[in-house]
């Protein structure tokens, strides 16, 4: 079995600002749950985390009542 590589800070670039860059760019490309879903593996976190910190970041649009 593989072991995960984790990933680290780098002292340029902060893990938000790479988590955000991150989550910009899944979130175009495949759609809103399958990047929370691929973020989650690449972090090695729950998907609840990493849709928590999208809900935050990145609210989805509320509907208005007519």
């Amino acid at each position: 079995m593989r072991k995960k590589k984790k990933i680290e800070p780098t002292p340029t670039v902060p893990i938000a600002t790479r988590l955000f860059d991150e989550w910009w760019h899944f979130k175009a490309l495949c759609g809103r749950e399958q990047a929370i879903h691929l973020l989650s593996r690449a972090w090695d976190c729950h998907p609840s985390t990493i849709r928590d910190w999208a809900h935050i970041h990145d609210p989805e649009p509320r509907e208005v009542a007519a």
